[in-house]
């Protein structure tokens, strides 16, 4: 039986090779139908395109990446928030070590007001007396021998006597009593803090003021006049030293006291000029309003720092 079918498959195969083209693949195609019939024929292709397509075959993190994530309704209404802008360390050696500070900084002690007070009052006093005797003697009262123009000069004397004695009096007026640098909070600007009388009474509670350092204008430099007064100071230290080495062991008390009264006097006359030229002065604008500042007192770093953190 195996020989007759291998022989009948010859035949078959002979046969078919001898059959047209066109009667070829008619025959051909009615064969695959007989072996392979049409519910049981599967195509590879197809079905993988299938599986591919199908949705039950993707993966669960695959569907939440397709996935867009839309912002929350109650965001869109919200502010956008600001975020804040990164603070870089100062290259500012004064700057770094107040804000390295957790207490504020004395920057400023102005010198005791007494003697200022004394020598303003006293020289205000003796040019308003005198311009009120000039006044009265020889204007209102003018003999009357004397030439017409005598009355109209001593009259604008007197009045110029009398300005003088109010620009001499406004001496002590607004006057710087301590400058504070006072470390920022929370990463803010250092702020400064300044005491300071309108009226120099002694009893009045000062007024403090608490300005941002942009807000705060000096009119000059700090530095060169407290330098001035340290060496006045120290060439006047030396002096007395060297005095009191020269001399005998008891003539040492006479020549302390002397140089005693000789600082209180030149003391007195610092004061005086600084009234009627407001030598040592130095302006300063905080908003709309002046304030001065006496260098003779005591200053950090002889005034280098207060140069520094305020403006010029």
């Amino acid at each position: 039986m195996a020989v007759f079918s291998r022989g009948c498959v010859g035949c078959i195969r002979q046969s078919y090779f001898q059959l047209p083209p066109s009667l070829r693949i008619t025959a051909l195609s009615c064969r695959a139908q007989n072996f392979y019939p049409a519910t049981q024929v599967h195509y590879f292709s197809s079905s993988l395109l299938r599986q591919l397509a199908s949705p039950k075959t993707l993966s669960k993190p695959a569907r939440n990446a397709q996935k867009v994530q839309l912002p929350p309704k109650n965001a869109a209404k919200g502010k956008p928030a600001h975020p804040s802008p990164p603070r870089f360390p100062s290259s500012n050696p004064i700057l770094r070590s107040v804000e390295a500070q957790k207490s504020p900084t004395l920057l400023y002690q102005a010198p005791s007001r007494g003697m200022l007070i004394a020598a303003t009052y006293s020289a205000a006093f003796m040019l308003m007396t005198g311009a009120a005797w000039t006044f009265n003697t020889m204007y209102l009262n003018l003999p009357a021998e004397q030439p017409f123009w005598v009355g109209p000069v001593y009259g604008a004397i007197s009045f110029l006597l009398a300005g003088l004695g109010l620009y001499v009096i406004a001496s002590p007026v607004a006057l710087v009593r301590s400058i504070r640098a006072i470390p920022g909070r929370a990463g803010g600007p250092v702020m400064l803090r300044i005491e300071a009388k309108t009226i120099p009474i002694p009893f009045m509670k000062p007024q403090v003021i608490i300005a941002e350092r942009g807000d705060v204008i000096l009119s000059a430099r700090v530095t060169p006049m407290a330098l001035l007064f340290r060496a006045v100071n120290e060439q006047k230290m030396r002096d007395l030293r060297l005095e009191l080495e020269n001399n005998f062991v008891l003539f040492r008390p006479f020549i302390v006291a002397g140089r005693w009264f000789s600082r209180l006097m030149f003391k007195w006359f610092i004061n005086t000029r600084m009234a009627f030229t407001r030598f040592g002065v130095i302006y300063m604008d905080v908003g709309d309003k002046k304030w001065k500042i006496d260098t003779s007192g005591w200053l950090l770093d002889e005034g280098r720092a207060l140069d520094k953190l305020i403006n010029i």
